[in-house]
């Protein structure tokens, strides 16, 4: 009976050992998948929140002038004043705007930047794999 355990023993030990690597490249990959799903999330959280401020904010700007914009009294020494600071408000609107398009496209470009770096080391471990997958079989 021992005779048959030992052999059975050699057997699981030939069929186990080359798959190893495999388990554990497959086990190091679902990991490395499981991350960057948690950091897209992140991300696409942090994204809609600053969005969401951004949203806010433009609404606050454009709120500001009709609320003191109001004064059109031309005898009024105020009225010059009021008009530069309706201009200097859409001023500060335009550049608001202006560094909204540019977070927004330094976001993408990020991100884009960082997924093609995820996909690049990727398809390097799979190429590895592929490499110890043929290695095994021969």
């Amino acid at each position: 009976m021992e005779d048959v355990y030992n052999l059975i023993q050699e057997r699981n030990s030939y069929e186990t050992i080359p798959f190893l690597p495999i388990h554990a490249s497959n086990f190091f990959l679902s990991n490395l998948a499981d991350a960057l799903q948690t950091r897209c999330e992140s991300l696409e959280k942090q994204y809609y929140l600053e969005q969401q401020q951004l949203l806010v904010e433009a609404h606050q700007i454009e709120e500001a002038p009709q609320d003191h914009g109001t004064n059109n009294n031309e005898n009024d020494p105020s009225a010059a004043s009021s008009s530069e600071n309706t201009r200097l408000r859409v001023e500060v609107a335009q550049l608001h705007s202006g560094l909204k398009e540019k977070i927004k496209k330094e976001l993408h470009s990020t991100a884009a930047m960082e997924a093609r770096q995820a996909l690049d080391s990727l398809q390097e471990e799979k190429l590895a794999q592929e490499i110890t997958i043929s290695s095994l079989k021969m």
